[in-house]
């Protein structure tokens, strides 16, 4: 069984504390072990943790702790002009401290989705000066935190890494901590299937993160909703976790997550129509029964 499984909160405006309680709640009841919790995206992460930030914080804290769920939290630094000056990197672990403070298991950062790409999945070589830069921060994360941080989505987080784009990620690999886990989303950002034979050799623990059910459509009417499938039992033996991305449209997304963990729990029993089926009936959702039928 995976060490790490769970889900990666990033729909900051779309739930509410309630809906995040109400979640950490069933995560629990289908036996994930994580739940990663962020706010502090771009030129925020270096300002002082708001009362409201930390008021959430502490709540969703405190229900983790209830149901035994190990809870990280997630900051983004921004590109280079974010991290290229000492004082600033200084404040930015001095909230990743902060967090861990208010009772954080764990750090995650996140320096992925900074530039749009071209039509190769590409944007040039700013990302290789932006590797510089969060090289020095990496390397001050590890000295503050040290086992408290736990992994890194880095600006390439798909395909063959870190060889596809060794002028990227040889300053990071320089100084990251081995313990340190590498997000991988697959061969793709997203991806239909997932083989074993897929997982590339990082030199470091590999983190999937799954989009299989994310959505950013504004329509509720394309929102996924369907048992997890394509990903091949053998996985766990070679990934340390794994974090689900869910769905933008909240209310659907239990039934697409109770069998994602239904899998990564047993993955060589997992059946998706029967999980599917349980999920439909435990779940007992008038919205989720109405949007199957249609």
């Amino acid at each position: 069984m995976l060490k790490y499984r769970g889900v990666v909160d990033k729909r900051k405006d779309q739930y509410s504390l309630n809906d995040r309680l109400h979640l950490i709640q069933c995560l629990h009841k289908w036996k994930a072990s994580l739940y990663i919790f962020g706010r502090l995206e771009w030129g925020e992460s270096k300002r002082v943790i708001t009362e409201d930030v930390r008021s959430e914080f502490l709540r969703v804290q405190r229900e983790c702790v209830n149901v035994g769920m190990e809870l990280w939290t997630w900051m983004k630094p921004g590109d280079y002009r974010y991290t290229m000056h000492a004082p600033d990197r200084k404040k930015f672990v001095e909230n990743a401290l902060r967090y861990i403070d208010f009772g954080a298991d764990g750090f995650y950062l996140l320096m992925d989705d900074m530039h749009s790409k071209d039509s190769s999945g590409s944007s040039g070589h700013i990302r290789v000066r932006d590797a510089e830069t969060h090289a020095l921060l990496i390397e001050e994360l590890g000295s503050a935190l040290g086992t408290k941080f736990k992994g890194i989505c880095g600006q390439h987080y798909s395909g063959i890494i870190p060889n596809d784009y060794s002028a990227y990620w040889t300053p990071i690999l320089n100084v990251l901590p081995t313990y340190v886990m590498i997000t991988w989303t697959g061969p793709k950002v997203w991806n239909a299937t997932l083989d074993a034979c897929d997982v590339p050799d990082t030199g470091h623990p590999v983190l999937l993160w799954d989009n299989y059910f994310a959505s950013d459509s504004i329509d509720p009417a394309r929102a996924p909703i369907c048992p997890y499938e394509g990903r091949d039992p053998l996985l766990v033996n070679e990934i340390t976790g794994v974090v689900i991305h869910p769905d933008a449209h909240y209310p659907w997304q239990y039934c697409n997550l109770q069998t994602a963990l239904d899998f990564w729990q047993n993955p060589r029993e997992y059946n998706p129509k029967q999980s599917f089926r349980q999920a439909i009936q435990s779940l007992g959702d008038d919205l989720c029964l109405a949007r199957i039928q249609h």
